[in-house]
């Protein structure tokens, strides 16, 4: 009976210690190159979705690029040569601050981390866009997040259910005022076409009917702003595989309500990977 105690102890312990190992500090989001870690006395290339502990060390070739999250959703790059200690990157996690990119890197992280569960098979479901207000709901749910919504050109289209044929009316004002424009009875408003009738400047807008506790927001951006703050997004976006980069920049842009940009970016990525269904599924989104 000892003998059984001591040895169910020992795999009790076992188990333990394989499960706090099993949690990472970091999982590699992007190996541009050939970076290794030594696994019993072997070099070992990373790939994506490996897991990465603090006490780990990795190397990194001339010309290349490893990325990796860590485990608060931050994202840290190594692209100088040599050998790094993992263990010296902790801090570096813990001072960067909260980004829009986080979102994307927390569906990374749980789609990876503890490879019992299966991935998220949509990553929007982890989006929290950013500095919009919460304006309530009316009666007509909109496919996409267009509480607040950035537009200086580009299609888009902004779809509801239920299918209703209503007017879009536009304000100056978030609460009180007279609609300085009324759009054309339809299923979608077509903010790209309502946008030629309006001059850059801030609006606030519902369909006709069926309004919301408060107005929608929508920014017309002049070309050369809008421009100057896309850029600044985009300066931001990591790199990763073609196909994966450029939905990562549909995905940024869209928490940061710049939506025609947005469907630009998930177009290049379905057409660079129209296997890929979540892909597909989120550029839906943008159809009517």
């Amino acid at each position: 009976m000892i003998k059984l105690i001591k040895l169910l102890s020992i795999l009790l312990l076992g188990f333990g210690l394989k499960t706090f190992a099993a949690d990472p500090a970091f999982i590699v989001f992007y190996n541009s190159g050939k970076a290794t870690k030594t696994v019993a006395g072997k070099a070992v290339v990373l790939k994506k979705g490996d897991h990465l502990q603090s006490t780990d060390q990795v190397v990194i070739p001339e010309k290349t690029q490893l990325v990796l999250v860590c485990a608060n959703f931050a994202v840290v790059q190594l692209k100088t040569k040599g050998t790094k200690e993992l263990k010296t990157l902790l801090a570096q996690c813990n001072q960067k601050a909260v980004s829009a990119s986080s979102a994307y890197f927390k569906y990374v992280w749980n789609s990876f981390s503890h490879a019992h569960k299966a991935p998220e098979k949509d990553p929007r479901a982890y989006m929290k866009t950013y500095g919009a207000a919460s304006r309530g709901k009316g009666s007509l749910i909109t496919k996409l997040y267009v509480d607040t919504i950035h537009y200086y050109t580009g299609a888009l289209t902004i779809a509801w259910t239920p299918i209703k044929t209503v007017p879009s009316e536009f304000y100056k004002g978030a609460v009180d005022g007279d609609a300085v424009l009324v759009g054309k009875a339809s299923k979608y408003a077509k903010i790209d076409s309502i946008s030629t009738k309006l001059k850059p400047g801030v609006y606030y807008w519902d369909m006709q009917g069926q309004q919301s506790a408060r107005r929608k927001y929508l920014k017309l951006w002049t070309k050369d702003a809008y421009q100057a703050a896309v850029t600044k997004i985009l300066n931001g976006i990591v790199a990763t595989t073609p196909a994966e980069k450029a939905y990562l920049t549909g995905f940024i842009l869209e928490e940061q309500h710049f939506l025609a940009e947005a469907a630009k970016y998930y177009h290049q990525a379905v057409n660079m990977a129209p296997a890929n269904q979540i892909y597909v599924a989120t550029l839906t989104r943008f159809k009517p």
